[in-house]
């Protein structure tokens, strides 16, 4: 199944779960007037989706089965994880089941 597929399926079963869960695009955005891509100024790493679950902070990161994370996504992890926040991967609808 393609990353995209199981980030919607995935952020739609955490929406009907009642969770504060969102998708974070981190990549340049195409502008037509500009007739190219605009650059990304944001945090590079961040999770596929973004939540908060009784006042913490989740990241999850939607990979395939064989999906790999790169050293920013990593470093994101680590960063996230030592400030107290949760960080996932997940590779199933049934990965995120198993978890909320």
């Amino acid at each position: 199944m393609l990353e995209s597929k199981i980030q919607s399926a995935v952020l739609k079963y955490l929406q009907g779960k009642g969770i504060f869960a969102w998708r974070q695009n981190n990549l340049a955005v195409y502008d037509p007037k500009l007739n190219g891509y605009r650059s990304h100024t944001g945090l590079k790493g961040v999770p596929d989706i973004l939540g908060v679950i009784k006042g913490q902070l989740v990241g999850f990161e939607i990979k395939t089965p064989r999906g790999v994370q790169s050293s920013d996504q990593i470093l994101f992890q680590k960063r996230l994880e030592r400030n107290g926040g949760k960080y996932h991967i997940i590779r199933s609808l049934d990965d995120i089941k198993k978890l909320y």
